[in-house]
C-alpha cells in the first residue's frame, strides 16, 4: 500500500490535471475581459444581434452606435469556430468618435488612471439608466475605488452640497484636468465659483453652468455663503486675511488657498474646517 504522503500527492495532481482538461475543453467557461480583441462565439448564422442581446441595450439612455453592432465589432464565421472581435482595442476603439476626450489625455497635465486605460470601468458601451450612458450613479461610481472620501461624506454630520447633491464632477474632471487633484479649476477659482459675491443664477435660468460644464441647479449658488475678497484678494475669514498668494504656515512649501481650512468633502461641523478643529484650534496652527 502507499504511504498517505505519496496518496496525497497523486490525488493533488490528479485534480490539477483535471481543470487543465475542463478549461481546455470548455473555453467558453472562462470570461474574456472586454479589452480583448476575439471572444469565441456560438456559429449562429446570419441574424440581428439583437435578437440574443437585447437586454444590453434596453436601458433608458442608449449608447447611439449601439443601434448597429457592427461599427465596434466584426462577427466571423469558418468550419470550426466563430469569432466575435473589437475593430479595435479600448480606448482606441472609443477615441476614434470621441476624439475630444483623447485630446485631453494627451494634453492635460494629470489623467485620470482608470478612465486613461478602460474607458469602460464607468461607462457601459451599449446603453445605461444614468447620463452618459455611466454604470452607476457619479459618486457611486467614485467610491468604488476612492471609499475614504465615502466614509467621510457619508458619516461625517456635514457634506459638502454640491458631492452630495449633484456628484463629485462638480469639482472634477473624470477623465483629464490641468490641476490636481483632477479639479477643473485652480482650488480658488473653484471654490469661488458658487462663493464669490457674483456666483448665481441669471434671470430665468434653469440650470447654471460652473467649473467648465458643470451644472448646478436653480438658484443652487444662492445658498452658498459668500465671501467678500478686497481688490487684493484678502478678507475671508476677517479683513486683510489672506486665502491665497502667500505661503501656508501650517504646511511648508505650500500656498495658502481655502483648502489650508477647509475640507472639500465633509466635516463635523458647518464650516468643515480641515481636520475637523474647532474653529480656534485651526487658528492657532498658524496664529501660535
Amino acid at each position: 500500500m502507499l504511504p498517505p504522503k505519496k496518496i496525497l500527492v497523486i490525488l493533488s495532481l490528479s485534480v490539477f490535471v483535471g481543470v487543465l482538461i475542463w478549461l481546455f475543453t470548455n473555453p467558453s467557461k472562462a470570461s474574456t475581459p472586454i479589452n480583448s480583441s476575439i471572444a469565441k462565439h456560438k456559429k449562429i448564422g446570419k441574424t440581428d444581434c439583437q435578437d440574443c442581446h437585447i437586454a444590453v441595450i434596453k436601458q433608458k439612455n442608449m449608447h447611439p452606435v449601439a443601434e448597429d453592432c457592427s461599427g465596434c465589432h466584426t462577427y466571423t464565421e469558418s468550419n470550426e469556430a466563430a469569432e466575435v472581435k473589437l475593430v479595435n482595442s479600448i480606448p482606441g476603439l472609443c477615441f476614434t468618435c470621441h476624439t475630444d476626450k483623447q485630446e485631453d489625455f494627451e494634453k492635460k497635465k494629470f489623467k485620470h488612471v482608470a478612465a486613461e486605460s478602460d474607458c469602460t470601468v464607468c461607462h457601459s458601451p451599449h446603453s445605461s439608466d444614468e447620463p452618459a450612458i455611466l454604470k452607476d450613479k457619479t459618486n457611486q461610481l467614485c467610491f468604488m475605488c476612492h471609499s475614504d472620501k465615502q466614509d467621510e461624506i457619508e458619516h461625517k454630520s456635514f457634506a459638502h452640497a454640491p458631492i452630495k447633491d449633484v456628484g463629485c464632477s462638480t469639482c472634477h474632471n473624470p477623465h483629464a484636468a490641468d490641476y490636481s487633484p483632477l479639479l477643473k479649476l485652480k482650488v480658488n477659482e473653484l471654490c469661488l465659483s458658487c462663493h464669490g459675491l457674483s456666483a448665481g443664477n441669471k434671470p430665468n435660468q434653469a440650470f447654471l453652468t460652473v467649473n467648465n460644464h458643470s451644472q448646478i441647479p436653480e438658484k443652487y449658488s444662492d445658498k452658498a455663503k459668500k465671501i467678500f475678497l478686497d481688490g487684493d484678494g484678502l478678507g475671508h475669514p476677517y479683513f486683510k486675511h489672506p486665502v491665497g498668494g502667500v505661503p501656508d504656515p501650517s504646511q511648508p512649501g505650500a500656498m495658502i488657498t481655502c483648502l489650508s481650512c477647509h475640507n472639500p468633502h465633509a466635516g463635523k461641523t458647518v464650516q468643515m474646517y480641515k481636520g475637523d478643529l474647532g474653529k480656534q484650534a485651526l487658528c492657532d496652527k498658524c496664529h501660535k
